[in-house]
């Protein structure tokens, strides 16, 4: 109620316009200088694009035939593309030929009924055929989502076949892996246990070189190898000693023991050998200082005697330490003597 009041105050408040003045004021809204609503280029470009769809517009399918034929072209305000029919008449005769019935005539009722049964099957079908070429895209569709699937279920197979085969090659890796470290492991045992025997052997494969070097006609006490020959043989002893639980324990030591006794025999030799040169080169130094003490004491001995007769106690004195200072003399020529050999 108070909007029916307040509806009909504004129309009495607002003054009756002609078509002419309510052209004018409707043409401010949209006039190119100062207009009184402009719009904005995305209102523009939609009030534009509404127009050209509206251009365009088909009849609706629900019209009735009786109010298609009253249209004109001047009575719409938009150019339609579809042509108008002229009357009733054509519009049916356009219906008949779309459903090649033309040539037909329908005088009786049994003719009717029997058209009408053919127009409802072929309805039916042409509704039902809309359901069928979606039914066939469905199959297409579920054709290929099949089709799909079995690749998937293949792929699915192909991967548990990899991953069977991955967990086989890295079980055997794996394996394989643990064996080789378990033989490197063998591997460094045996090197330390062959060095161990290595080791232990070369005691004994040192006793043909040892005998070797003693048989040698070359040898000498005085060589450069005699004296680490003799360290060696002497280790070579002692390491046989401290094992008295080897196989060969007596074989080798008995050899050893005799390399050791050729090596004595040449120290020995040796030692003979160079006292005898010593002693030989003594003797000649002592012979030669005699005679020249001979010598001396023959010039000497008068005056000596003369001395001691004229002395008494005191010139056998002086004679005394005269002898004992020869006497040293001869002695520490005949050791410098013998260590310059």
């Amino acid at each position: 109620m108070l909007l029916a009041v307040m509806a009909s105050s504004t129309e009495q408040s607002l003054p009756e316009l002609t078509d002419k003045e309510t052209r004018e004021k409707v043409s401010h809204w949209d006039r190119r200088a100062d207009p009184m609503a402009p719009l904005t280029d995305k209102q523009t470009e939609s009030v534009l694009e509404i127009r050209a769809a509206a251009e365009v517009a088909l009849l609706p399918a629900e019209l009735p035939i009786e109010d298609i034929c009253s249209l004109t072209s001047r009575s719409l305000r938009s150019a339609f593309t579809a042509t108008l029919p002229e009357s009733t008449e054509e519009v049916l005769l356009q219906g008949f030929q779309t459903l090649e019935l033309e040539n037909h005539r329908i005088q009786t009722a049994q003719q009717f009924f029997s058209w009408f049964s053919k127009l409802q099957v072929q309805m039916d079908q042409d509704e039902a055929s809309k359901y069928r070429r979606t039914r066939d895209a469905l199959q297409g569709y579920q054709e290929q989502c099949d089709a799909i699937l079995s690749d998937v279920n293949a792929a699915l197979e192909h991967l548990q076949s990899l991953q069977k085969q991955y967990l086989f090659v890295s079980t055997k890796t794996g394996t394989l892996h643990e064996a080789c470290e378990q033989l490197l492991k063998e591997q460094s045992e045996l090197v330390d246990l062959a060095e161990s025997i290595q080791e232990k052997l070369s005691y004994f494969n040192a006793l043909e070189n040892i005998n070797s070097k003693l048989n040698s006609p070359t040898l000498s006490v005085n060589s450069e190898g005699f004296i680490p020959m003799l360290s060696k043989l002497d280790e070579c002893i002692e390491y046989v000693l401290s094992h008295p639980h080897f196989k060969d324990y007596p074989v080798y030591l008995t050899k050893f023991k005799q390399c050791l006794s050729k090596a004595m025999l040449l120290i020995k030799s040796h030692t003979v050998s160079t006292l005898q040169n010593l002693t030989a080169q003594l003797s000649k130094r002592v012979r030669l200082v005699c005679s020249m003490i001979r010598s001396h004491m023959i010039v000497s001995v008068p005056v000596h005697l003369l001395n001691m007769t004229r002395a008494g106690p005191a010139g056998r004195s002086e004679r005394r330490q005269r002898l004992h200072a020869l006497l040293c003399e001869v002695q520490s020529s005949g050791s410098q003597s013998s260590e310059a050999h």
